[in-house]
């Protein structure tokens, strides 16, 4: 292992770092400046674990270029692979994409028409089925590596590309000796659990049945999948031994639809012997079209795909079925939630079998390089207001928050509202899984700016050279004129932190966020318990105001009914916010994962849900996005 490349290393004699962009369990990402053709790139740099002998750095670097023998638009293209003979690390370069994972789009949507997803199957369909001829199966197909990447196309909102072919047939090699399964649980089929059986095309169909489940409902087909604190013997017992219901079945269980004509085939993906599933995407996705015409009661791809450039955060229609509700847990241990210091995842053999080597399998799973596309700040935005969705896809990791720098002393003329903390119960027992459960939080007193950074504000701070400009183009508000008191957008979570530090203040922690916007009596919404009609800076639900559609941000505070029991305005709407704290699912204790916490609704959102003060986003640090913008906390 060696450290992390400095900014500015040439690495393989063609590429100068930029920037780390994450480093995660099975290694670093990077953006760099390819120096032979001036392009900026995505170079993955992994852990040495995958070329533990020279047989294994041989495959890897042809491996690493399958997608060139793959005749699809639908692959995302690998530049440049090989073997660092210094470190033994393998590493490739592939191309920077805008855009966003179909974990991610699916989460910010909710429930999908059956015309888009028979559109985005007939991508990605296209992509497997040109593998699938060519005897390539990618064997960790999953929403995190299928990637929606926009287009500069009128009317074409994005394009499928399918997330690293070969690679993880290299990483379940290297990882054999350890009797490791790789893949990712809810995902799986049977027969990758078995090692020394057959992986063959049906394995990918498996995991097409269960993703064109996910995107018409929303929701995993596990139960246990949807349930925080499910057991591995619990999503066990449902892959391998209890009944496979009807799609529909599962589907009502969510409060959710599919067309009765998606049954079977969902059920032909799903089937446990490989051999009854389709043989491969192919002619699963000819059955699928079949079932699913594109025509029947959909909706255009290009009307419903959002033209906000954000990393996650979510435009969700107000018809989004309640979620499942979870397995109860005992009341959780108060948490003492402290500010930031002030600076200073072919059967064969028995049932037997499989069972014992799928236990093993989800407590060993290894999901390698599962999302790894990233995309450029400086890329054009579509052909719209505001800049597209954006996510650095990238492999979990932990990440800490940086070391405190030294109390700033500029000044702003932002409005501070004192709070004096104390006990309340954060997240909604109703809401979505990310939001439960609801667990008692003691907060420190604290103060919070009233309103949203503004552009003009931020200007200053650039103009002092202590903060870096965001970029110039549509959407963003940075250098645009008649923008200059609404909110600054697209900046990216460090350049809030600088902001805020460089002004004797910090980024709020996710607790003070929703304390603020809730108050003493937990309401639902930052101005009360109504639904909103116009009190936000938003897009609407279709009804009232959603009948005229905005295409930018409102000057900061002037929508004076959004305002919080502490007198706090814009929680609501305008942008969402970047905080300090590590988004996982609660507890946080133990989170490892390398984006933040978002909170509050956007000028951009669809639907209420987005405005509740309990909703959660989340982003990659990098992103900047033209929804998403913050205010500074500070501890008294």
């Amino acid at each position: 292992m060696v450290g992390p490349l400095a900014a500015g290393t040439i690495f393989a004699g063609d590429y100068r770092v930029v920037r780390r962009l994450s480093a995660g369990g099975m290694g670093s990402v990077y953006i760099v400046d390819q120096l032979s053709t001036g392009a900026q790139r995505a170079l993955k740099l992994m852990h040495a674990m995958l070329a533990d002998d020279p047989d294994m750095r041989r495959r890897f670097e042809i491996e690493a270029r399958v997608g060139a023998r793959i005749e699809s638009e639908h692959i995302a293209k690998v530049m440049a692979a090989g073997v660092d003979h210094e470190t033994g690390q393998p590493w490739l370069v592939m191309e920077l994409l805008i855009g966003e994972d179909l974990h991610a789009y699916s989460k910010r949507r909710g429930p999908l028409e059956p015309a888009e997803v028979v559109a985005i199957f007939e991508q990605l369909c296209h992509a497997l089925g040109a593998a699938h001829r060519a005897n390539i199966v990618h064997r960790d197909l999953k929403p995190d590596n299928v990637f929606l990447a926009t287009v500069k196309k009128v009317g074409t909102p994005y394009e499928v590309k399918v997330l690293d072919f070969g690679i993880a047939k290299v990483a379940a090699e290297a990882f054999s000796a350890n009797t490791a399964a790789m893949g990712s649980p809810s995902w799986m089929s049977p027969e990758q659990t078995q090692l020394g059986v057959d992986i063959t095309p049906a394995t990918d169909v498996w995991a097409l049945g269960l993703i064109a489940f996910r995107l018409l409902t929303g929701k995993y087909f596990w139960r246990s999948s949807n349930e925080r604190g499910a057991s591995s013997e619990t999503l066990l017992r449902e892959v391998a031994l209890e009944p496979i219901p009807p799609a529909t079945m599962r589907a009502a269980e969510y409060g959710a639809t599919v067309p009765v004509a998606f049954d079977p085939w969902f059920a032909r993906c799903v089937a446990r012997d490989p051999h009854e599933r389709f043989r491969d995407a192919r002619e699963a996705w000819e059955a699928l079209r079949a079932a699913l015409p594109a025509g029947a009661g959909g909706v255009s791809i290009a009307q419903e795909m959002p033209t906000s450039a954000q990393g996650a955060a979510r435009s969700r229609p107000p018809s989004m079925p309640p979620p499942t509700p979870i397995v109860s847990q005992p009341p959780p241990t108060p948490i003492v939630s402290q500010p930031p210091a002030p600076p200073a995842k072919r059967t064969g053999g028995t049932m037997f079998g499989v069972l014992a080597t799928f236990g093993v399998a989800l407590g060993l799973v290894i999901i390698v390089w599962s999302s790894g596309i990233l995309r450029r700040k400086s890329d054009p935005p579509l052909a719209s207001a505001a800049p597209p969705p954006v996510s650095v896809a990238i492999a979990a990791t932990s990440a800490p928050t940086p070391p405190p720098e030294p109390l700033g002393d500029l000044k702003d003329d932002v409005e501070m509202v004192r709070i004096d903390g104390g006990k309340f119960s954060m997240g909604a027992a109703d809401g979505e899984e990310d939001e439960r459960p609801v667990h008692p939080v003691i907060l420190q007193p604290f103060l919070l700016d009233k309103t949203e950074v503004t552009a003009k504000a931020y200007k200053r701070c650039v103009d002092e050279h202590r903060c870096s400009a965001p970029p110039m183009k549509a959407g963003c508000n940075y250098g645009t004129a008649g923008r200059e008191n609404h909110p600054i957008n697209c900046v990216d979570w460090e350049q809030a932190s600088t902001y805020c530090k460089a002004h004797g203040k910090r980024l709020p922690t996710e607790e003070e966020w929703e304390f603020s916007a809730r108050g003493p009596k937990g309401i639902k919404y930052p101005w009360g318990k109504g639904a909103p009609a116009s009190q936000a800076c938003w897009n609407g639900d279709g009804n009232s105001v959603g009948k005229n559609k905005r295409e930018s941000t409102c000057e900061v505070g002037v929508t004076t009914g959004d305002r919080s029991p502490f007198g706090i305005l814009d929680l609501g709407g305008n942008v969402s916010e970047w905080t300090a704290t590590v988004y996982c699912n609660y507890p946080l204790a133990k989170c490892t994962s390398p984006t933040r916490v978002v909170r509050g609704g956007s000028w951009a959102d669809i639907g209420a849900a987005s405005l509740r003060t309990t909703y959660r986003n989340r982003a990659n640090p990098p992103d900047q996005s033209g929804n998403i913008g913050f205010r500074c906390a500070q501890t008294p």
